[in-house]
């Protein structure tokens, strides 16, 4: 808006203003007398343009941002910590006292976990006479680095009385906070659809509200009146875990039609998320340029295909003709063959409940 006041133009309003009859050339005394604020003018209206930005939603920021937010009554979610569990092993009876810390290094990173009861409250370590247990741990850093995959708790760290530690299930529910795109898309969401009295957008943007549940697809009268179905899934469209469909359940409706949560009464919320459907690639008589090497090009079409599938949500369609293109346009591909999804020749149909991941890519001769 103010890109027009730069230096030079103001500069040259300024001496304008000045009679004729006095030198105001460049290094005189009037010039050398009018630069400085000048400059400082136009370093104005280059702060004056970034404030404009700062006032208006599309165009903010983080804690501004945030400060437009909350005049809607819409908050950014805070980061939530990952659980899970894991087996410990170590001398029969004996018992740690809470907090019993378990320090596991992730990412070049230690992370610390602590041993909850079902509330995730911290809770003492104590072995039965087998001197095997499975308990259940709470990552203290929020955030998805405490997302960890099998197999990955070691200790880094002595614990009296442990001697092994490991998780053969995957830690879930850990949570980034917000950033700025989708709070944003709340924020126009609620301003498009103002609150009402428990319609379909009404649930939609409930569900939102709660830490993980990036997206969500609203199924009303699904079981009869006065019942609702939501699928949560989380970024990318891939499914939640089971403590945030927990926590969508226990804002939304804690117990079934009492009218105790966001939605009014009478109302019947189930909460879902989705499930892996998996995808084989099957391309036949695959040629590269001669530029490129076989191996380097199907490196290629492995990782364009998984961002493609990563745009398809739960209940979308996964076209052929999109593959095709998709594999086509990755740098080094000169043509194919046939192409087939599933060993099917057809597009590939989702259900609400199914969100679609690249299983493998098989390349025939």
């Amino acid at each position: 808006m103010y890109e027009e006041q730069s230096f030079e133009v103001i500069m040259q309003r300024m001496l304008n203003r000045i009679p004729d009859d006095i030198d105001k050339r460049e290094g005189s005394i009037i010039w050398d007398a009018l630069a400085p604020e000048a400059l400082e003018f136009a370093r104005a209206y280059c702060e004056l343009d970034s404030v404009l930005n700062l006032v208006f939603a599309r165009t903010t920021y983080g804690e501004h941002l945030d400060l437009i937010c909350e005049s809607h009554g819409v908050e950014r979610k805070k980061p939530e910590c990952s659980i899970g569990f894991a087996l410990v092993e170590g001398v029969p009876n004996f018992i740690n006292t809470a907090p019993v810390e378990i320090k596991v290094l992730v990412k070049d990173k230690v992370l610390k976990f602590l041993v909850v009861d079902e509330d995730n409250k911290a809770i003492d370590l104590v072995l039965p006479q087998s001197g095997k247990l499975k308990t259940k741990l709470l990552c203290t850093t929020p955030g998805s680095i405490g997302n960890i995959p099998p197999n990955t708790i070691e200790l880094s760290e002595y614990i009296p009385g442990v001697e092994k530690v490991y998780n053969t299930e995957a830690f879930s529910s850990g949570v980034d906070e917000e950033e700025d795109y989708p709070l944003l898309l709340r924020l126009l969401e609620k301003v498009k659809n103002p609150p009402s009295s428990g319609n379909k957008n009404d649930y939609a943007r409930w569900a939102k509200e709660v830490p993980g549940a990036d997206y969500v697809k609203v199924i009303p009268l699904w079981k009869g009146p006065g019942t609702v179905k939501l699928i949560v899934f989380g970024s990318k469209g891939l499914p939640v875990g089971q403590e945030i469909i927990n926590n969508v359940k226990d804002y939304i409706d804690p117990r079934d039609g009492l009218g105790e949560g966001k939605a009014p009464v009478g109302a019947k919320v189930t909460v879902v998320t989705v499930k892996i459907k998996p995808v084989a690639i099957e391309l036949s008589s695959l040629r590269v340029r001669s530029s490129y090497t076989l191996d380097s090009v199907k490196m290629a079409i492995k990782d364009n295909l998984i961002k493609h599938l990563e745009k398809i949500l739960p209940g979308e369609v996964v076209i052929l003709k999109s593959i095709e293109a998709v594999i086509m346009n990755t740098d080094g591909v000169l043509d194919f063959n046939t192409l087939r999804i599933n060993e099917n020749n057809n597009n590939l149909v989702t259900s609400d409940e199914e969100k679609v991941v690249l299983q493998e890519v098989k390349y025939i001769e």
